[in-house]
């Protein structure tokens, strides 16, 4: 019997290490302000459209700076497809799980609460249904898997399993409650906290899995289009 050969983690190229960390700071903090002022411009957008724009430019960025990564996570994919596909499936039913039982957990702690982020993204998706199913399910994934599996866990796996893992996931976490301090309570906040943490560990963990990026890619496009469907 010949023994499995183990995959070899993810390396980022030097141009990755320094463009990565500085793009992610801009991301959080120029960008959505850059988009606030061309809405200004042009007599102002909708929530829905100014986020939009916002997940086109993360997208497109992010596939330009991490491309060599990408490139490297869809040849891996394609090499060891039933460890890729095998990780994908087991991932998605392992979260999707976890997020039921989350939920129902959130409920006997708060009744009647409401995930504020989820709630947010419900309120866009009405207002533009199809350039938000495809920022959820191509444009979010993509841009967010690049910046917190690919630049933050990948980054740091090599030097730092427990380290990839905990800021990975905390940082996934706040990406999701940060942005809605002052609209909730924060026991509600914290609560939507809790609530990303399943989500962090196991695209993270479908990363080193599978030794590809396009791994929690797609189980984050599943989920997202899973909780699409059930807003319908």
């Amino acid at each position: 019997m010949t023994k499995k050969k183990k995959l070899k983690p993810l390396i980022l190229t030097e141009q990755e290490m320094l463009v990565g960390p500085l793009y992610l700071m801009l991301e959080l903090t120029l960008l959505p302000t850059l988009i606030t002022l061309l809405g200004q411009q042009v007599g102002g957008f909708s929530t829905a459209t100014a986020n939009y724009l916002y997940y086109w430019c993360n997208a497109v960025c992010c596939g330009l700076i991490f491309r060599k990564l990408l490139l490297e996570s869809l040849l891996r994919a394609g090499q060891s497809l039933g460890t890729f596909l095998g990780t994908a499936v087991v991932g998605f039913l392992i979260l999707l799980g976890a997020n039921q039982v989350l939920t129902g957990l959130a409920d006997l702690l708060i009744p009647d609460f409401v995930n504020t982020n989820n709630a947010f993204v419900a309120d866009m998706v009405r207002q533009s249904p199809v350039t938000m199913t495809l920022s959820l399910v191509a444009l979010v994934p993509l841009a967010e898997e690049c910046l917190f599996r690919g630049l933050i866990f990948t980054g740091l796996l090599g030097k730092n399993r427990n380290g990839a893992y905990l800021l990975s996931v905390v940082g996934f976490c706040a990406i999701h409650v940060l942005g809605h301090l002052g609209s909730a309570d924060g026991l509600t906040l914290a609560v939507c906290f809790l609530q990303y943490i399943p989500a962090g560990l196991v695209l993270a963990w479908s990363c080193e899995k599978s030794g590809s990026l396009f791994a929690p890619i797609l189980i984050h496009a599943a989920v997202n289009a899973g909780s699409l469907f059930s807003l319908r």
